[in-house]
C-alpha cells in the first residue's frame, strides 16, 4: 500500500512539474532581508509629473532635468533587486522632446523600473 502511494505522489508530483507549479518562483519562500529590500523600495517613491509649460513635478516638488535624475539613481539604488515603481503623469500639451527625455532617463538611470505612464 505505502508503494501504491509513493507511486502515485511521485505520478503527481511529475505531472505539477510539467505544468510548471513546480518550479514556480512565487512559491519561495521569502527572506526578511528580501522583505527589508521590498520595503525599502517601496519607502522610496519617485512619482513624477510634467505639467503643460514643461514644469517638471518629483514627489510633488518642482525640479529640472537634473533633480530627476538625482532622483530617479536614488530609488535605483534603493531597488536593486526588487522592481521599482515609478508614476509618470504628463499632460498632452507638454513639450514632446521634454516628455521624451524625462522617459528616457527614468528608464536609463532606474536599472529594474516597473514604469507607469499616464496622459493627464
Amino acid at each position: 500500500m505505502l508503494r501504491k502511494n509513493v507511486l502515485a505522489g511521485v505520478v503527481v508530483m511529475s505531472a505539477f512539474s510539467m505544468m510548471g507549479f513546480a518550479a514556480n518562483p512565487a512559491w519561495i519562500p521569502l527572506s526578511n532581508t528580501t522583505i527589508a529590500e521590498v520595503g525599502r523600495c517601496n519607502a522610496t517613491a519617485l512619482d513624477v509629473r510634467l505639467s503643460g509649460d514643461g514644469t517638471i513635478l518629483i514627489n510633488g516638488e518642482p525640479e529640472d532635468l537634473r533633480g530627476l535624475k538625482v532622483a530617479a539613481m536614488r530609488k535605483d539604488d534603493a531597488c536593486r533587486s526588487t522592481p521599482a515603481l515609478v508614476n509618470y503623469v504628463f499632460e498632452g500639451a507638454a513639450p514632446n522632446n521634454l516628455k521624451n527625455e524625462v522617459r528616457y532617463w527614468l528608464t536609463h538611470i532606474v536599472t529594474n523600473i516597473s514604469l507607469t505612464e499616464k496622459l493627464r
